[in-house]
Order: C-alpha cells, then structure tokens, then sequence
C-alpha cells in the first residue's frame, strides 16, 4: 500500500462518517427518542471535530443539545460535555466560559436527579 492509497482510505472514511452523519441527523429529526441514533451521532461528530474550529465545536454543541433535549443523557455523557467544554481554546472570555461550564454541570445534576 503506497501513500496515495493511505489517503484515499483516509478521504473514504471521512466521507462515510459525513454521510453516516447525516442519516443519523434525519433519523433523530424523525425519532427525537431514539436514544442509539442520538449518541452515535454525538460520538461520530465529537471523533470528527477540529475543537480549534468555532463552527465545528458549536456543530457539536448543537447535537448534544439535541440529545440532551430528548432523552436524558449519562454521567459519562455529561462529564465528557463539560471537559469538551472547559478544555476549548480561550476564544472567549474565560469568565464567560467558566459560567457556560457551570450551568452545564447544574443542567447535569438536574438531569441525573429527574431520572
């Protein structure tokens, strides 16, 4: 296997995960309580996500939001929001980031106790 063929697997893998991706963002569109859809496509946008990148780190955002409004999320979920959340570039004010990380982790433990 020479190089070329490296990165055509690689572009094939890639572009197998934008289309897995947006089957899974119809099927939860359809299926807002398909609690299966909804975490692989939070995992599939989190493995494929340039946290460097605004837009990419508020797609993720978005699914999570999604998923969180639907079905009630696990701790682990919960816990990898918020490191996700307090480990992104300081692109804005820490303060403001700290607070949107504490509102997180209170929506957690509101969502953890309503279960």
């Amino acid at each position: 296997m020479d190089g070329n063929d490296k990165g055509e697997n690689s572009e094939t893998t890639v572009e197998n995960t934008r289309r897995r991706i947006l089957e899974l963002e119809e099927i939860v569109k359809r299926q807002k309580w398909n609690y299966s859809a909804h975490e692989e496509l939070v995992t599939l946008v989190r493995n494929s996500t340039d946290f460097s990148q605004q837009n990419e780190r508020v797609k993720l955002e978005n699914v999570r939001e999604s998923m969180s409004e639907s079905v009630p999320l696990s701790e682990s979920q919960w816990i990898q929001w918020i490191s996700d959340k307090v480990s992104q570039p300081h692109h804005e004010n820490q303060e403001i980031q700290l607070k949107s990380a504490m509102e997180l982790c209170q929506r957690a433990l509101n969502d953890y106790i309503s279960v």
